[in-house]
């Protein structure tokens, strides 16, 4: 059991750190207007990633329990950051600083 806890406090701090880095991203696109460092392909790829392994967290969550919830929710979180991402990205594409 002990094994277990500790197994939950690293994936949520791997879960705080990694949505963290991606918020830091966003900010910065968000502070400078521009978002040309971000390529469309890490876009996209990020977000098939994030359904893909939030699916097979779902899904381990309900089969194995609560052990998998750290994988879900970072992945639930980074979908939600990468559509803001787009969304920065397509209303930032013409302003010329």
């Amino acid at each position: 059991m002990k094994l277990k806890s500790i197994s939950l406090i690293c994936g949520f701090l791997g879960c705080f750190f990694v949505i963290l880095s991606f918020s830091c991203q966003l900010y910065k696109i968000y502070k400078t207007k521009k978002a040309d460092g971000t390529s469309w392909g890490l876009i996209v790829s990020q977000i098939i990633t994030c359904i893909l392994f939030g699916s097979s967290a779902g899904i381990n969550i309900y089969l194995d329990g609560i052990i998998n919830l750290p994988f879900f929710v970072s992945n639930a979180s980074l979908l939600i950051l990468f559509f803001i991402m787009i969304y920065f990205k397509r209303i930032y594409k013409d302003i010329i600083i």
